[in-house]
């Protein structure tokens, strides 16, 4: 390989790549050397060369042998150009027959490097890189001298000879690719350019991309694949603004899709939205959300967010009967300018209101209003029922622009009672005085009314004034006659109904008696006592009505008695402590449900009572929460035996858990009358002046609206302490105070 020393410059280019690039490939030559794996470039000089730049891609592992990776031959100059790795790892460069030994270069690791030498005759400067470094560089190569066109390209072989002459000792194993070839010395930022990273090598006199490439032997061609670092897409439109009023932001987006990054490659730099501000031209609202805090049979309570940045120096808050029947009215003093919420007092019950907020600037000007329809409070009265008299207790608060001082019932000399403590009117009677009427239904049922009654005041003036009101009451009673006591027995209708009111919740609980088994119809007030005989089902109902959907009932106890008195004596127990003891009794598990429980029990009778055949059921029923591991509805039927054990050791309060959102009802339904051949006649009269069976704190009235008995929280209040303004024993809630008249009767 003598012969006339001309400096040529070469680069060789080995790099790292993984995305496939368009016209670009790698060639793959065997690890079993052979002469007759190369490839043949179709691709000749179009000029002799008298500067170059040669870069390659290379990929091997064979670090010990010699191995040729670019070399080009002329007739008479078979190293005309010639890149060939040395058994150590020196990289021998010949140019018109001049040779040049370089550094060693650690690139034979299995990955993707890249070569490139320069060279140019002028003074025979030239340099070496790996992987866009700089390695070594020098001058005096073949000065003057030039590569002459007219030759032959072989990868992967040296030629002793034009297009042959190889040694298979020299032979390269390993991938080759992007063989580029300029005709200009590169500069060191072009050359750095060319990284493992890129593929967009193009060369001036040979580009790899454009060259037929002629695999001979066993030598094989893939897509060659390199990273790709992403680039942004143009951006898009701008969005709407973000707000329909003030000033608001608005966005546009671009994508890192242009090219996308791939296999490793870079994302994009910078921001994929950005913002401006944008002015919609509108004022926005100061005020949002007038609320609903409270509602009370004479007042409503509201609340609302200040939103705006206007300054509020004043607030009128106006109210007016929602069907339009008034005039508005505004609420004196004015809501302060720092404060959120108001209460409208002097309302009447269970209506409707149109409330508007107006706030003010300091020029005086409305700069926000809200508006909103609420309703207030419904009106519970109390109607006790006692053994020979029967009262009626109505909250003051209902009692707007009445004369209570004068009230009085169907008898004008039978005034009423005011407590201001309790905020109370109450007005008493017994059942044959102030007035008070007797109807009768059927042979056993009494009904005894009478009417709270407050008149208009007409002053010296001639001015009217006050709300006439008439508000009937009434109770119901069940007449037996008892040999015993030689002579009639009144009980007390009971009703179906309970309410409990536990802060903003209420539930609403119900025992109805059934006809049948099937549970399809119950029976009415109307039709007590129900009459049945030994042989029937006395069939039962226990409910809860809630707009909570995480609720569970449980009958905890049920007990029948002579009486509507479920302390009375003798008892039988049904369900006791959650466990079904009865031998008849029979829950209806299809009907059954988390909010309603129905059971059937064979009919019975008293044998020790003075009445044998009147039998009462009373139950006693847990709301519980779905949610609470410590309810009475998780502990489920407790056996009386585990109860007498636990008294005994002390760990009774283990066996009877009740958590403290527990809520409990005691309902009574009843009298059944079981009829037999032998049944007594009843002897007909006058009931008034009998012997009356105590009711206790019972409704048993029959107005046109229905009568409910208000149960207070157990384990956290007890029954009948802290009583709020609807607070009753047995209630019945009314509306319409405000009414001329009113037909309360049945």
């Amino acid at each position: 390989m003598a012969g006339l020393w001309k400096w040529t410059a070469v680069v060789l280019i080995i790099s790292t790549a993984t995305v496939t690039a368009q016209g670009v490939s790698q060639l793959t030559f065997p690890t079993t050397r052979s002469t007759s794996n190369y490839v043949r470039m179709e691709s000749t000089l179009p000029n002799d060369l008298s500067s170059l730049s040669l870069c390659v891609h290379v990929r091997s592992t064979r670090s010990s042998d010699k191995m040729s990776l670019v070399s080009y031959a002329v007739g008479g100059h078979d190293n005309e150009l010639l890149l060939i790795k040395q058994d150590s790892n020196i990289m021998k460069f010949w140019v018109d027959q001049n040779q040049l030994d370089t550094p060693p270069l650690n690139v034979w690791d299995g990955e993707w490097h890249v070569i490139c030498a320069t060279w140019r005759n002028s003074d025979g400067a030239w340099q070496l890189y790996s992987d866009g470094v700089l390695v070594d560089s020098g001058s005096g190569l073949a000065v003057g001298g030039t590569v002459t066109t007219g030759g032959t390209w072989i990868l992967g072989q040296e030629q002793d000879s034009v297009g042959g002459g190889f040694d298979a000792n020299q032979a390269f194993d390993g991938d080759l690719s992007q063989v580029n070839l300029w005709d200009r010395v590169l500069s060191a930022e072009e050359i750095g350019a060319q990284g493992p990273t890129t593929c967009d090598h193009h060369g001036s006199v040979i580009d790899w991309a454009a060259t037929v490439l002629d695999k001979q032997g066993q030598v094989t061609s893939a897509d060659f694949q390199c990273k790709l670092d992403g680039g942004w897409s143009d951006w898009g439109v701008w969005t709407g603004c973000s707000v329909t009023c003030g000033v608001g932001t608005e966005t546009r987006d671009r994508t890192c899709t242009n090219p996308a990054p791939a296999n490793g490659g870079a994302d994009c730099e910078g921001q994929a939205q950005e913002a401006r501000n944008c002015d919609t031209g509108v004022h926005c609202p100061v005020l949002a959300g007038l609320n609903l805090d409270d509602a009370g049979i004479g007042h409503l309570t509201v609340s609302w967010t200040v939103v705006g940045s206007l300054p509020i120096s004043s607030y009128r808050l106006r109210y007016q009967l929602a069907d339009g029947s008034s005039s508005y009215q505004d609420i004196s003093p004015a809501p302060g300018a720092g404060v959120t919420s108001a209460t409208v007092p002097g309302l009447l019950p269970d209506t409707n209101y149109n409330l508007t907020l107006t706030s003010f600037g300091e020029d005086d000007q409305p700069n926000g209003v809200i508006t909103g329809t609420y309703r207030t409070d419904s009106v519970v009265v109390n109607v006790e029922c006692d053994q020979d008299s029967m009262a009626i207790s109505i909250p003051l608060a209902a009692l707007l622009a009445v004369d209570v001082a004068n009230m009085h019932l169907l008898d004008a000399d039978c005034g009423a009672t005011v407590d201001e403590v309790e905020g109370i009117v109450t007005l008493e009677t017994n059942l044959q005085e102030c007035g008070t009427q007797r109807e009768t239904s059927g042979d056993d049922k009494f009904i005894f009314s009478n009417e709270a009654i407050a008149n208009q005041v007409t002053h010296a003036n001639g001015a009217v004034r006050n709300q006439p009101i008439s508000l009937p009451f009434q109770c119901e009673f069940l007449r037996q006659y008892s040999v015993s006591q030689g002579g009639d027995i009144m009980y007390n209708i009971p009703s179906p109904r309970i309410q409990i009111v536990d802060a903003n919740n209420t539930f609403t609980m119900e025992m109805l008696m059934y006809t049948s088994t099937d549970f399809s119809a119950r029976y009415e007030s109307s039709d007590f006592p129900i009459q049945v005989t030994p042989s029937d089902r006395l069939n039962f109902g226990l409910s809860v009505t809630s707009p909570l959907d995480n609720l569970e009932l449980f009958a905890r106890d049920c007990v029948s008695t002579p009486t509507t008195d479920p302390n009375d004596s003798p008892r039988v127990n049904i369900i006791d402590d959650g466990c079904e003891i009865d031998d008849t009794i029979g829950k209806d598990n299809d009907l059954s449900n988390d909010k309603a429980l129905y059971y059937s029990v064979d009919a019975f009778t008293f044998p020790n009572a003075l009445d044998p055949s009147l039998v009462s059921f009373h139950c006693t029923m847990i709301i519980c929460f779905k949610d609470d591991p410590d309810s009475r509805c998780k502990e489920g039927c407790i056996p009386a035996g585990r109860r007498r054990r636990a008294a005994l050791d002390g760990t009774e309060s283990r066996v009877r858990r009740e958590s403290s959102r527990d809520h409990a009802a005691d309902m009574t339904q009843g009298p059944f009358q079981i009829e037999s051949e032998d049944a007594a006649a009843v002897p007909a009269g006058d009931p008034v002046g009998a012997v009356v069976g105590a009711v206790v704190g019972v409704v048993g009235i029959a107005l046109l609206i229905v009568a409910v008995v208000l149960m207070k929280k157990r384990g956290g209040l007890p029954m009948g302490n802290k009583k709020r303004d609807d607070d009753t024993v047995g209630q019945l809630r009314i509306s319409g105070l405000g009414e001329d008249e009113q037909d309360w009767h049945c």
